[in-house]
């Protein structure tokens, strides 16, 4: 009799453990593997560049619904997952204002084949118009959409420019920017990796975004403003020293 109670005993603990084990192997979910890319994005090699950051699909990832002026950043490619941590982290610290990460999206080759190693802002325009459209259709009309890659751009609707840090643009009813850090990085120029002269410089170009697409600031001729009007290389973005006002509008 103890024998067979013990059997039993035995059997009702292997059946809990094994219980057991089922909701946690249902519980736990697989860790995305993130997307590394070791060289800038350009050139003919530009295939890494291209997934999703796999890495951002931990967070939650907003619709962008929330607050009176809607900041959402749309991550397109291999962006660096740290950077957009610490954007996110300085727009909270520095300006109290919530940048709303977006689902990050791939860039196909067969939808975004490279000239020269760079994609056409104006279709990464129309990528995030057309993957996040019925999102837009459901917010206030002073909500914005920024993407940002790694990716090397150009605008192909004018010739007369080799490259830009970034494009904006009014299509109704939400304003939608692209910026792009890979002029940015120092060593799309041969000089040494520095992630804060990325940061500064993407933070320019963003908060410059932001003053002028979500709080509707008019563009100006000091040099040292991010309202400046002629932002043409390096130099002029590294002239900058103004930020947004403190605290930001809301």
């Amino acid at each position: 009799m103890r024998s067979i109670r013990r059997r039993l005993l035995l059997a009702g603990i292997t059946l809990i453990l094994v219980a057991a084990a089922g909701c946690l192997s249902v519980r736990i979910r697989p860790t995305p593997t993130p997307v590394q890319v070791d060289e800038p994005c350009s050139g003919g090699d530009v295939d890494p560049c291209r997934p999703a950051q796999s890495d951002l699909y931990g967070e939650d990832v907003s619709d962008c619904t929330g607050g009176d002026h809607p900041i959402c950043l749309v991550p397109l490619g291999a962006v660096d997952v740290d950077l957009v941590h610490r954007l996110v982290d300085f727009y909270h610290d520095e300006y109290d204002v919530t940048l709303q990460v977006m689902h990050p999206l791939d860039l196909d080759e067969n939808e975004f084949g490279s000239s020269r190693g760079q994609l056409d802002a104006n279709a990464l325009f129309e990528h995030i118009i057309d993957v996040e459209g019925g999102v837009l259709n459901q917010h206030a009309p002073n909500a914005a959409f920024i993407g940002l890659t790694p990716f090397d751009i150009s605008d192909r609707s004018d010739p007369n420019n080799n490259y830009v840090f970034g494009l904006k643009g009014d299509p109704a009813p939400h304003p939608v920017g692209i910026i792009s850090t890979y002029r940015m990085d120092p060593r799309a120029w041969g000089l040494t990796e520095n992630d804060d002269v990325v940061f500064d410089r993407l933070e320019k170009m963003f908060s410059r975004y932001v003053a002028i697409m979500v709080y509707s600031l008019p563009q100006n001729n000091d040099p040292t403003s991010i309202l400046y009007r002629n932002i043409g290389g390096l130099d002029d973005l590294d002239r900058i020293i103004e930020r947004l006002p403190t605290p930001a509008p809301r």
